[in-house]
């Protein structure tokens, strides 16, 4: 059977790719499988790129400049969605070489979007609504939309479990939980750490209830679920909880860990505002939010890395009301960060990583 050269359209705006089958004339070159860890996914309007130890492959180009978001599946079936304003591609990265695709952007939206560990869902921030969606990659179908925020979301977190979702907004700021397993109304965070947008949000990779958020002024903060969840000291489900506000399921936080001032500390004779750069680009690249990227460090209870725009990069620890472990200057601003686990210890849950080595995208 012919493999077809256009896509399934399996939901409207959400096509599944085939590519071109080889002729034998064509290279036999190695077809590249993207890393199930230890690799960071570069994104631009015209290419994405996959980094790992070994250098910097493309899998994947847009002839139109139109790519606004990509994600690598988790389960190593080497799907990629890839993401502008209006269409999200499944593009099986098995089948070809990097794939072009006429993707265009003309409103230039930001997308948010984000794979289940086990990839079996995909969700997803859409221009029509201001509420995170999940496909079904399975089914093939849209499941019923998420609370709905009052300006476009531009920040999604999912736990390793697909069980709870966080969803934020900067205009006014709002901040969203959610028990997507269970299907109930999502409840709203007012953290007491900051009063400013959340810009970064991520899970724990080994305690799925434990998340960290990082706030527009620089503040980071990690978060119990668990202890949201409780009234009158008995243990109740996350969406079920009545007291969501303050200090609730707070383990501890960082007041302003990283300067949101024009001028970064980037380096010796280097400065920069924030009017140099297009100020219709998302807030999550703003060289003016304190937190650029955050992320814990697998193996651990509570250790985490995070990078700014002040071209700080910390390692913290948020237990024993919070320790800021080391500190250095990156030289540059990062946009994002990468932990490499270098190697499992003997035990059924313990792992032991070396010194963290986050990889940094600098914005050109």
């Amino acid at each position: 059977m012919p493999v077809s050269t256009r896509p399934q359209r399996t939901h409207p705006g959400i096509s599944s790719a085939t590519s071109k089958r080889r002729k034998p004339s064509q290279s036999t070159k190695p077809i590249y499988r993207i890393p199930q860890n230890n690799h960071l996914l570069i994104t631009t309007p015209g290419v994405v790129y996959a980094w790992d130890t070994l250098g910097v492959h493309k899998i994947f180009n847009s002839s139109r400049q139109g790519i606004l978001a990509a994600k690598a599946s988790k389960d190593g079936s080497q799907v990629l969605a890839v993401a502008n304003s209006q269409v999200v591609v499944l593009h099986d990265c098995k089948r070809d070489r990097e794939e072009s695709w006429g993707l265009s952007s003309p409103d230039g939206h930001f997308r948010l979007l984000e794979y289940t560990s086990d990839a079996k869902s995909l969700f997803l921030s859409t221009t029509l609504a201001g509420a995170i969606q999940c496909y079904s990659v399975r089914e093939a179908r849209m499941s019923r939309p998420g609370e709905e925020h009052p300006s476009p979301p531009t920040v999604l977190a999912v736990n390793a479990n697909a069980q709870l979702l966080i969803s934020a907004s900067e205009n006014p700021p709002v901040t969203y939980i959610q028990n997507v397993n269970l299907g109930t109304p999502a409840h709203k965070l007012e953290p007491s750490a900051s009063t400013t947008p959340v810009v970064v949000a991520g899970f724990h990779p080994d305690r799925p209830d434990i998340f960290l958020l990082g706030f527009k002024d620089g503040t980071l903060a990690a978060y119990d679920a668990t202890k949201m969840a409780r009234k009158n000291g008995v243990r109740m489900d996350v969406n079920s909880s009545l007291d969501m506000e303050g200090q609730a399921g707070e383990i501890s936080s960082f007041k302003r860990l990283h300067r949101t001032t024009n001028k970064s500390s980037v380096g010796s004779g280097y400065s920069y505002t924030t009017s140099e750069y297009d100020q219709s680009v998302s807030p999550v690249h703003d060289r003016g939010v304190g937190v650029s990227a955050a992320a814990f460090v697998p193996g651990t209870l509570s250790t985490a890395v995070s990078v700014g725009s002040d071209g700080q990069c910390h390692i913290v620890d948020f237990a024993d009301n919070g320790v800021v472990l080391k500190t250095w200057n990156l030289h540059a601003h990062a946009t994002s960060v990468a932990i490499l686990q270098s190697r499992k210890m003997a035990g059924p849950s313990r792992v032991k990583t070396d010194q963290p080595d986050p990889q940094q995208e600098q914005k050109d």
